[in-house]
């Protein structure tokens, strides 16, 4: 009888703690854009705010940017009087979200938000840099990184800017090689979730065959899966030189780079290639599934489009 009662109070216990935790699905809105030193536009569509029921809006909405400036100067104001960008972002979410935290690195900016409801479960929010452009001395290429807890599951975000042109590929991949030597030491204990996003700047392999005008009648012709065997992130991905262990969903838009700037048009002196990109990785074998990876074909103020994805995962919503 005694042992019975034991075990009567041991299970209670146990079990009360189980009915106060709760699994639910929990939604990322992941968005990248290299704004090319333009101002704010198409804001509502990036932060994936397009509807007004508040259930139906993403939990966290993580917006990586790249080349809000270029300046130097300019990125020293920003830094003093503030970023207009981020101004944008933050109005438009309004009290819906909390901001976890922000950082930039001249031209990137990466800002991550909350929902407010969900504000009781976060837990040490930290940031960090990688420079690597120019030895590391002027940051106009690299990556800024943040970490958190939430719901108890540890998270990583990237927001990178790589090498551009069609003869960097090696310049990229040394880049890549630092960002994410950066991002290891400061994610040193394993991630449930990283989020790896930006203008990473891969190009269509090259080859003699694959010249612009080759890619755009493609693109026309709607070849794009038979262009994607070009990529050279794929490639060099496949290969194991990079991303290691990383996701991304099948890419179904056209390239994103570069385009006329107001028109949508490609801008063929250049060779149009996917430079704009989203990946996603779990340390611990979570579940990630991908709802959303698609380009903002109507947000024409840059020489990129946006590229959007959205994520779903589980979480413990039980509350302290």
């Amino acid at each position: 009888m005694k042992v019975l009662i034991l075990l009567v109070f041991c299970i209670i216990p146990l079990a009360s703690v189980g009915l106060g935790v709760k699994e639910r699905d929990f939604t990322i809105h992941v968005a990248t854009w290299n704004v090319n030193g333009r101002k704010p536009s198409c804001i509502s569509k990036l932060l994936g705010q397009n509807s007004v029921d508040n259930d139906k809006l993403p939990d966290m909405v993580i917006i990586g940017l790249q080349e809000v400036t270029t300046s130097p100067v300019q990125a020293l104001s920003n830094f003093i009087a503030g970023e207009r960008w981020s101004k944008a972002i933050k109005d438009n979410l309004g009290g819906k979200y909390k901001k976890i935290e922000s950082v930039a690195l001249l031209g990137m900016i990466l800002n991550v938000f909350l929902k407010s409801d969900s504000a009781w479960a976060l837990e040490d929010a930290e940031v960090e840099r990688e420079m690597t452009g120019l030895a590391g001395l002027y940051g106009n290429k690299g990556g800024v990184f943040m970490k958190f807890k939430l719901h108890g599951q540890k998270f990583c975000i990237v927001n990178a800017h790589f090498h551009a042109h069609d003869e960097g590929l090696s310049y990229r991949i040394q880049d890549y090689k630092e960002v994410n030597n950066g991002r290891e030491e400061f994610c040193y204990v394993s991630s449930d979730y990283i989020f790896w996003l930006g203008d990473l700047n891969f190009r269509i392999q090259e080859k003699d065959e694959y010249s612009a005008q080759k890619i755009y009648r493609m693109i026309q012709d709607k070849q794009l899966a038979a262009l994607y065997q070009q990529d050279q992130l794929k490639i060099a991905k496949d290969s194991g030189k990079i991303f290691r262990g990383y996701q991304e969903a099948s890419i179904k838009f056209a390239p994103t780079f570069k385009l006329v700037v107001d028109s949508g048009t490609y801008n063929l002196i250049r060779r149009p290639s996917w430079t704009d990109r989203v990946l996603y990785k779990s340390e611990t074998q979570k579940t990630i599934t991908t709802e959303v990876y698609e380009s903002l074909e109507s947000c024409t103020g840059s020489d990129h489009y946006p590229v959007l994805a959205r994520y779903q995962i589980k979480v413990n919503d039980g509350k302290k």
